[in-house]
């Protein structure tokens, strides 16, 4: 019998269904050059301003035309609005190494 056999009915449930959602904190700040928010995960599905992002372009001048569609292979930043102690939004990427 394999792992997961062995795994009961209750807890192949639980982690069949374990899901999470990006979420920040208006209120903490990593110090860094620009001021910069850290993104975690939370089991909160509920549609809030911590946890309600929108999908944006990273540069105009990406080679994919005036279309707000976003490509594969497009980079993109993920925008969250302002609220509480975020006074103008924020722009959360990717950093390629």
């Amino acid at each position: 019998m394999d792992a997961w056999q062995q795994i009961d009915l209750y807890q192949r449930e639980y982690l069949i269904n374990k899901t999470a959602f990006l979420s920040v904190n208006p209120f903490e700040t990593v110090p860094k050059e620009e001021v910069c928010r850290p993104v975690t995960t939370s089991m909160n599905a509920a549609p809030c301003n911590r946890n309600t992002f929108i999908i944006t372009r990273a540069r105009q001048n990406d080679g994919f035309g005036d279309s707000d569609v976003l490509h594969y292979g497009q980079d993109f930043c993920l925008r969250l609005e302002s609220f509480g102690a975020i006074t103008v939004p924020q722009y959360f990427s990717y950093l390629h190494n």
